[in-house]
This record gives C-alpha cells, sequence and structure tokens, in this order.
C-alpha cells in the first residue's frame, strides 16, 4: 500500500513542481530564439545540446530507467517513486506536444489536471484489484 501513495505523491508533485516552474522560469518573450533567457532544465539542454527537448522527453527517459531498475531489482519504493515522476512528465506536456497549442494556457492546464486524475484513479483501481 506503501508504494501506491509513494507513486501517487510523486505523480501530483510532479505535476506541481513542473507546472510552477515552467511559470517561474520560463523566458516567454524569447522562446526558441538563440537569445531565449530561460532558467529551466529543458532549457538547458536546449542551449546545450542545440535539441527542441521538452521534459515529455525527460519523463519517456525517466520511464526506461525505471523499467530497467525494475526488472533488475524488482518493484521497490524508488521505482514507483520514478514511474510517477516520469508518467507526470509525460502527462502534463502529451496534448500540447500533439496539437502544436501553447503549453501555458489555462485549457490545457486542465487537460493535464484531468490526465494526472485519471491516471492516479486507474493505478488505485489496479493496486486493489
Amino acid at each position: 500500500m506503501i508504494n501506491i501513495l509513494w507513486f501517487l505523491i510523486s505523480l501530483f508533485s510532479t505535476l506541481i513542481i513542473v507546472r510552477v516552474g515552467a511559470h517561474l522560469f520560463h523566458d516567454f518573450k524569447s522562446y526558441g530564439k538563440k537569445y531565449e533567457k530561460s532558467k529551466t532544465p529543458t532549457a538547458w539542454l536546449r542551449n546545450k545540446f542545440q535539441l527542441d527537448i521538452h521534459h515529455i522527453h525527460m519523463g519517456f527517459v525517466i520511464l526506461i530507467i525505471d523499467l530497467i531498475l525494475f526488472l533488475i531489482f524488482g518493484s521497490k519504493t524508488i521505482i514507483f517513486v520514478l514511474l510517477g515522476i516520469g508518467l507526470s512528465l509525460i502527462l502534463d506536456q502529451i496534448t500540447p506536444l500533439i496539437d502544436k497549442s501553447c503549453y501555458f494556457s489555462k485549457s490545457k492546464l486542465l487537460i493535464s489536471i484531468i490526465f494526472h486524475l485519471i491516471v492516479a484513479l486507474l493505478s488505485v483501481i489496479i493496486w486493489v484489484v
């Protein structure tokens, strides 16, 4: 039971941290330009590697690492924490990436919250059954 709680805590805390951080540290005016001044980890990665990296990509990397760790160590608490973090990063940005819309719109925040709630509900149902 404790692992599902860690999963849910990491899922929703990642959503909050990423959304607040993106709003606080994102350079809205210069995004995508050579002189962008965003202070987010993804902005640093974009500048360092000259690739269009977003937190959805980091989420997939975390999920792959998590799967490997699961295969090696089994179901440990850290596996559930990483699963929550990776899924949250993916769920938060999947809609704006697919429809090329503004990540910062209220509708995209609402969709992200709904996706998180659906995953949380499904995970609790699966865990209980």
